[in-house]
């Protein structure tokens, strides 16, 4: 399928939009709350009114992978002779062989749309998938496919063949210290069918930088890249870290909370106690505010995107290499 084909044709598939704009909004509403961090003007009533559907523009890709993996894995034992431990172990190379068919794979085919996003809020239900039909539009709008197709494809094939990885390493067991060494992995591809899936979105410039807020508009799966205050960050590092300051100052005054804390250290570990302390658990607690600003990740797997009894395990052999035994001598 050539790019240029694809962006002159009507999409193959839609899947309608199942949630409504109210839906949406308090969706939003609730993804906010709780993000200390959060720019005022993006928790906004007027602001929030302006989430829109969108129909986003998806490649589905399927293909056949074929496999053959070698791994190097031990397995040992452990004995007591006398007072020493003996671990005895055999290594091993381990072939996996096989092939796996999967499914529509989905790949978001905007440049408009973050690629991490729209990987978060899947999975979309494939059994509401109808064919295409403009009636589906009202009331929404429409993307157009305007991505790179060889990194759409690129996408796909990287999660084709991590899945693939995962799944025939994961026939393994009763081994320990399993190690890929040789991961021989071909992709047959086959049809890649045009698709519009429904995502609410809310698009924010803050500083010169664009944010997204998206929403799977069937399942209501939501997700979101969102800037992060500085000054608000500051405002917190200090009602954190000062209070802690004075409460472990005042604390340490008393005797005995002194003894217990201090001993004999004297203003060195006072100053560590009172200053660094809670220097260092404010510090953590903004970070983990942070964290919570940028949780949209790139999906890494298509295992969810695996045919039914789509899966043909081809070979399987374990082969003794060698062995080896270290010997841990007891104390007398």
């Amino acid at each position: 399928m050539e790019t240029q084909e694809t962006n002159n044709r009507y999409p193959d598939y839609i899947i309608p939009f199942k949630l409504d704009k109210e839906a949406a909004r308090a969706a939003l509403r609730n993804y906010f709350r709780g993000k200390v961090l959060l720019p005022k003007c993006f928790s906004e009533k007027s602001h929030i009114e302006e989430i829109k559907g969108i129909y986003v523009p998806f490649l589905l890709f399927s293909g056949v992978s074929s496999a053959n993996i070698s791994c190097h894995a031990t397995k040992s034992n452990t004995n007591k002779a006398g007072k020493d431990k003996v671990t005895a172990a055999g290594h091993y190379r381990l072939v996996r062989s096989g092939n796996i068919a999967f499914d529509k794979v989905p790949v978001d085919a905007s440049s408009n749309m973050p690629a991490e996003c729209m990987d978060d809020i899947e999975p979309f239900d494939y059994t509401a998938l109808a064919p295409f039909s403009a009636e589906y539009l009202q009331d929404y709008q429409a993307g157009q496919f305007d991505g790179d197709f060889e990194e759409c494809n690129k996408r796909a094939s990287d999660r084709i063949r991590t899945s693939t990885e995962e799944y025939f390493t994961g026939t393994i067991s009763g081994y320990s210290d399993v190690n890929i060494e040789t991961s021989d992995i071909s992709i047959s591809q086959g049809e890649i069918k045009y698709a519009y899936f429904p995502v609410w979105t809310l698009n924010t410039e803050w500083k010169g930088k664009s944010f997204l807020f998206a929403m799977n508009g069937q399942t209501g799966k939501r997700t979101g890249n969102l800037p992060v205050d500085p000054i608000k960050l500051l405002l917190w590092f200090a009602c954190i870290a000062v209070p802690l300051m004075l409460i472990l100052w005042i604390a340490l005054l008393t005797p005995a909370a002194a003894e217990l804390f201090i001993g004999e250290a004297g203003n060195i570990t006072r100053i560590a106690v009172t200053i660094i302390a809670p220097l260092l658990i404010a510090f953590l607690v903004c970070m983990l505010f942070r964290r919570r600003m940028k949780p949209a990740k790139k999906q890494r797997t298509a295992g969810r995107y695996i045919k039914e009894g789509g899966v043909s395990l081809t070979g399987s052999n374990d082969t003794l290499l060698y062995n080896t035994e270290t010997r841990q001598t007891g104390k007398s």
